[in-house]
């Protein structure tokens, strides 16, 4: 026969005999004939009886707050990521809103003292699907002269690429959140943390390897980041990301451009309906274009979002 301890009756007072002779024994022995069932089926129904009047049984809704949802991996949280970029990009999401940008570019030489500062302001308006900042003040003041010329030169530009076939939209120095973004990194899941009331995974990310791929001229600096994503739990979509360069990158072996340093810390919004739209980016690049140094920070700033209707969200 096979034995099992006996259950330990809890002693809620001082009549210990009293309540260990009303619990009878809970061994587990192997049934020979129909009495011993009886009396072996009696004895666990007597102990449950007894525990149940000890509040030792527990219900089923106890039972259901012990059972917590497994916590995703990180791989999990990254494919769930991708998969809301790609729909998001399917209904045009961002294209049903509008809002204001001011961007502050801030040259210092190289001690780091302020040499220019300018300030451009953007509105965002949806052309075919998709939006774009267009820019209608610098340094304050409304466009005009050469300035007005450039902006409505970049925003034909514009037009005309989304005129193009899906496939031959893309441009040389355009990230999108997808496989081939997402394929150059290794991630791994830190835990939780609350940003503006919301929970959000926290992945730290470094590049695969030393030797990924460059098909643009972006893969160079892309595949030599590190850094940090915040993806809400709920949404799953990205919150906020902070980055920065492991190493030197080079162009044409450092003849055309050099980059030293560069950070980048962008932070997202979500609109009532869930729509998530760019709130802060903000960072410094430092480095050498051809002769010319170049020690820079950025600072965009998105504000005053309203939704439009569906009529105003597909205008050309």
């Amino acid at each position: 026969p096979i034995h099992r301890p006996h259950l330990r009756p809890l002693v809620i007072d001082r009549s210990r005999e009293s309540l260990n002779s009303a619990i009878p024994s809970c061994n587990l022995i192997p049934v020979r004939n129909r009495e011993a069932a009886n009396r072996g089926l009696a004895g666990i129904v007597c102990c449950l009886a007894v525990m149940a009047s000890l509040g030792l049984v527990f219900s089923p809704v106890i039972l259901r707050g012990q059972n917590k949802p497994e916590q995703p991996t990180a791989q999990q949280v990254i494919q769930r990521l991708i998969a809301r970029a790609h729909a998001n990009e399917a209904r045009h999401a961002d294209a049903r809103y509008t809002y204001t940008q001011q961007s502050v570019t801030e040259t210092l030489d190289g001690k780091g003292a302020l040499k220019k500062r300018e300030v451009r302001d953007y509105v965002a308006v949806p052309i075919s699907g998709q939006l774009y900042l267009r820019q209608v003040r610098k340094d304050g003041k409304l466009l005009e002269g050469r300035d007005l010329r450039d902006e409505r030169e970049r925003e034909r530009k514009f037009r005309e690429k989304m005129s193009r076939p899906k496939g031959e939209q893309k441009d040389d120095g355009e990230v999108e959140f997808n496989e081939e973004l997402f394929n150059k990194y290794r991630f791994t899941l830190e835990g939780k943390e609350t940003l503006n009331g919301r929970a959000s995974f926290v992945l730290n990310f470094e590049p695969h390897s030393q030797d990924l791929p460059i098909r643009r001229r972006i893969d160079r600096l892309l595949n030599e980041l590190k850094g940090r994503l915040w993806v809400d739990e709920q949404d799953y979509d990205l919150a906020k990301m902070d980055a920065h360069l492991m190493t030197e990158v080079n162009a044409w072996g450092g003849l055309l451009a050099t980059i030293r340093k560069f950070n980048l810390h962008y932070e997202q919004t979500r609109m009532a309906d869930g729509t998530w739209l760019p709130q802060t980016a903000q960072g410094t690049i430092e480095g050498r274009i051809v002769l010319k140094w170049l020690n820079v920070r950025f600072n965009q700033q998105s504000a005053n979002f309203q939704k439009l209707s569906d009529a105003k969200a597909g205008s050309p």
